[in-house]
């Protein structure tokens, strides 16, 4: 519970700090927030963040934007198994009673788990996290919405903008 207070009693930030992050293909030049004193997080240095009842940045164009939002639990399994019941029937609604269109990206690992989906002219990239921070279970979701069509680049830059993910 002490992450929520300490969350309501702080804004989102930018420290100014810029860094680049890496993976195969690219490099990203990244500017780093705070989150609601909860953690940092690095997200593109030419999206611009906007206040939103979460954590949320857009493109100048806003042909892309992400919105990030944590939440406890408690965790009565492994990661696994505890991401596979939270998020594979939120997934499977989305396709069933939503009328999203997935793609063919579906992964998980112990930690977390991650799909996409074609809406309507969009293609939305979802992400979800599950950390143990001091005892407490935290749960990350980051989506991504992207004007267009299926972009592994857009896909890989989910991923760098959530490996920037650290804790205070």
């Amino acid at each position: 519970m002490g992450l929520f207070k300490k969350q309501k009693n702080h804004k989102n930030t930018a420290d100014n700090a810029h860094g680049d992050v890496a993976n195969d293909e690219f490099v990203l030049t990244m500017k780093r927030y705070s989150v609601g004193g909860m953690y940092n997080v690095g997200i593109p240095a030419n999206w611009n963040f906007y206040n939103s009842d979460r954590f949320r940045a857009k493109t100048e164009d806003g042909k892309t934007q992400i919105s990030i939002t944590s939440w406890i639990i408690s965790n009565p399994g492994t990661n696994e198994e505890v991401l596979k019941s939270m998020v594979l029937p939120l997934y499977d609604n989305f396709v069933t009673e939503g009328g999203y269109e997935p793609y063919d990206d579906f992964f998980i690992n112990a930690n977390q788990i991650s799909k996409s989906f074609k809406v309507d002219n969009e293609t939305q990239y979802h992400l979800t996290l599950l950390n143990d921070v001091r005892g407490k279970n935290i749960v990350t979701s980051f989506i991504i919405r992207d004007i267009g069509k299926y972009d592994p680049e857009m896909r890989a830059t989910l991923l760098c903008i959530a490996n920037t993910m650290q804790f205070v």
